[in-house]
């Protein structure tokens, strides 16, 4: 609501009511991702609860967060790849493919989703983003099992893949950690956001501090009429990370960055 009535209203909004919003401060981007992995595994401790951690971009700094994640054993979605992404294209061209050899005959079951995903795995190049692939993929083919008719089924999943929309069955996978970038993250819901890297040249990036550009000497945002749209764009952003929670948003920041700069 804050949000909303700032976007309408910059130059004269009050607040009514200023919520509590939890923060993980790290010392160092290292730091920082021990903390969220220990948020995450207290929201696993929930066995329907699912995290989204999203980012403004997917910059060096993002990239050593979630390397170091993975370190911590925490699995999770990579959203970070386009529709048309030429590997992700690829992928679905060419189960598209295998799928219309080894099904054309016979009817596509529920104890065919884990053989066709293990085939998959032995035919395919191992990649940066084909567990998320295989995610999508297994989320389809679950879904054209449980709600599909059977006289139909092989023609809905061929149908999407062939369409190259595999990314709409992002809501049928079983991850439990989603990470993406915010504007990737429209339209999508999960019990616990994670805002991370919520720091000085990521959220809000360089470029977003360059088209706000006014402070006063206080440090507080000065609004104009030459900022009123830069500002605006990034309110809209903080809304879709903010909205997308079911339960709680956490900011998450760390002192240092990739490169050492704080």
């Amino acid at each position: 609501r804050n949000l909303r009535d700032f976007r309408t209203n910059m130059t004269k909004f009050l607040p009514q009511k200023i919520p509590s919003i939890r923060t993980i401060h790290g010392t160092d981007i290292q730091d920082e991702t021990k903390k969220i992995a220990r948020i995450i595994n207290e929201v696993y401790s929930d066995k329907n609860d699912k995290v989204a951690l999203l980012f403004s971009q997917n910059s060096k700094t993002t990239k050593e967060l979630l390397k170091y994640l993975a370190e911590e054993n925490i699995s999770f979605y990579n959203g970070f790849f386009r529709d048309n992404d030429e590997n992700f294209v690829d992928f679905q061209n060419l189960v598209s493919v295998l799928f219309q050899k080894k099904y054309s005959k016979k009817t596509f079951k529920q104890s065919d989703i884990s053989a066709f995903i293990n085939f998959l795995k032995k035919q395919i190049n191992e990649s940066e983003f084909l567990p998320s692939f295989l995610s999508l993929l297994e989320g389809l083919l679950r879904k054209a099992v449980e709600s599909v008719d059977p006289v139909k089924r092989k023609d809905y999943i061929k149908n999407v893949l062939s369409q190259n929309i595999l990314n709409q069955s992002v809501d049928e996978i079983k991850d439990r950690v989603y990470v993406n970038t915010i504007h990737g993250a429209k339209g999508l819901e999960w019990d616990y956001v994670i805002v991370a890297n919520f720091e000085n040249n990521e959220l809000p990036n360089y470029y977003d501090m360059q088209s706000i550009g006014a402070f006063s000497n206080e440090g507080h945002l000065v609004v104009n009429d030459e900022n009123v749209e830069a500002i605006a764009s990034l309110i809209n952003k903080f809304y879709v990370a903010f909205s997308r929670a079911k339960k709680e948003v956490i900011l998450s920041y760390s002192d240092i960055h990739w490169e050492g700069y704080r």
